[in-house]
C-alpha cells in the first residue's frame, strides 16, 4: 500500500459517515417512503466513489500484476463537503432575504390620508382624513405628502 492511498482513505472515512451520516439517513428515509431524493443520489454517487477507492487500496496491495489503479477518495469527501457548504449558503441567503422582507414591510404605514373616492370616472372629495389601511379600499384617493411612506400599492 502506498502512504498517499492510505492517508487518502484514513482522511476520507471521517467525511464519508461522519459529515455524509445526514445523506445516509436522508437516503434510509426516503427508500422506507419509495421517494427518492436527493440525499439518496448523493449517498449513492459518494458510497460508489468511496468503496471503489477501498477495493482499489486493496487491489493495489494485494500485488496484482499490471498497472496501478487510481483511488478516488477525494471525490467522495469534496462532493459532500461542496453539498454541506452549498446547503449552508442557501440557508444564509434565506435568512438574509427573510430579515430583507421584515425590514421591507416595516416600511409600511399604519394610516393614509383620504381626500376622495374615484366613483364612475369622477372624484368625489372628501375632507382630508388619516384612515387606517385595514379600511382603504379599491378607487380610493390618497395624499401623500413628500417624504411621506407610500401607504399601498
Amino acid at each position: 500500500i502506498k502512504w498517499e492511498e492510505f492517508l487518502a482513505w484514513i482522511l476520507a472515512t471521517p467525511v464519508q459517515f461522519i459529515s455524509g451520516y445526514r445523506f445516509y439517513r436522508d437516503a434510509y428515509y426516503s427508500i422506507r417512503s419509495g421517494h427518492l431524493g436527493m440525499g439518496f443520489l448523493i449517498a449513492m454517487g459518494t458510497s460508489a466513489a468511496y468503496f471503489y477507492s477501498v477495493f482499489v487500496v486493496l487491489y493495489n496491495a494485494s500485488g496484482a500484476v499490471g498497472e496501478r489503479m487510481a483511488v478516488a477518495f477525494e471525490t467522495s469527501a469534496l462532493l459532500i463537503a461542496f453539498v454541506i457548504l452549498g446547503k449552508y449558503l442557501e440557508a444564509k441567503a434565506k435568512a438574509r432575504t427573510s430579515r430583507a422582507i421584515s425590514n421591507l414591510a416595516e416600511l409600511t404605514p399604519e394610516d393614509a390620508t383620504l381626500i376622495g373616492v374615484f366613483n364612475d370616472g369622477e372624484v368625489q372629495v372628501l375632507p382630508e382624513e388619516r384612515t387606517p389601511l385595514s379600511l382603504l379600499q379599491l378607487n380610493d384617493v390618497l395624499l401623500i405628502r413628500p417624504g411621506e411612506k407610500i401607504p399601498c400599492e
